[in-house]
């Protein structure tokens, strides 16, 4: 070494710092576990008959596959079924409920409706003119007003009757008290508020009530009087 000159000293020791660097930091690692090749992760499979129900553990994943395995089950059925009878295929969600039935209106609903006013009869309509030409001519007409369904009422109908006409001077008309707009022009705002109530009107269309239960007698009465014009 003392033959050898100082600059090549330095030279060697250079190599030499530059060759232990390299050792230990720069040169790569060999790594046992990394150099050998990776092995391909093994695919998952499935098979049809667990279905993927089966990844989960204990008994919830054997509910669930033969949950599974009674649908499938049950579709198989329904299409041979189909294909046996030629008809649709049947579903097996559910069917949808039929849809409620319309509510009928409560008596409440139906009695708060506005009633309809009672049509006029051909009689009625024909007694209400007849009427009013018998007044025009100057004669006497007795007019009842009365409810067919109360007892007073068809007993004044009987009493009433037996009233006479005096040779066809008086009109006697019985009319439904339910009708009694009929004649309003004939009874010039005679009001009319219970049955039976009996309208004698004389020549001058004057207007005399007898309201209530009248026998015959009261009644001629009134019509005397009527057509005396007093």
């Amino acid at each position: 070494m003392d033959q050898v000159s100082r600059p090549l000293q330095a030279l060697l020791v250079a190599v030499l710092l530059f060759g232990a660097v390299y050792m230990l930091a720069l040169r790569p690692k060999s790594d046992g576990a990394s150099s050998a090749p990776a092995k391909p992760a093994k695919q998952a499979t499935t098979s049809p008959a667990q279905g993927p129900g089966s990844s989960i553990p204990g008994g919830l994943g054997k509910a669930v596959t033969k949950a599974r395995g009674a649908a499938g089950q049950s579709d198989a059925a329904n299409q041979r079924l189909q294909q046996a009878t030629g008809g649709a295929p049947t579903s097996t969600s559910a069917a949808r409920p039929a849809p409620a039935p319309a509510k009928a209106a409560s008596p409440a609903a139906r009695s708060a409706r506005p009633a309809k006013p009672p049509a006029a009869t051909p009689k009625a309509t024909s007694a209400s003119t007849a009427v009013a030409a018998a007044l025009a001519k100057g004669k006497v007409v007795v007019l009842l007003f009365w409810n067919q369904q109360a007892s007073d009422d068809r007993s004044v109908r009987e009493e009433l009757a037996h009233v006479s006409s005096h040779g066809g001077r008086a009109l006697i008309v019985a009319a439904p008290v339910r009708q009694v707009s009929l004649f309003s022009d004939s009874i010039r705002g005679v009001q009319v508020l219970q049955s039976p109530t009996i309208i004698v009107i004389d020549r001058r269309h004057r207007a005399r009530t007898l309201v209530g239960y009248t026998d015959r007698a009261e009644i001629g009465q009134a019509v005397d009087v009527a057509l005396a014009g007093r």
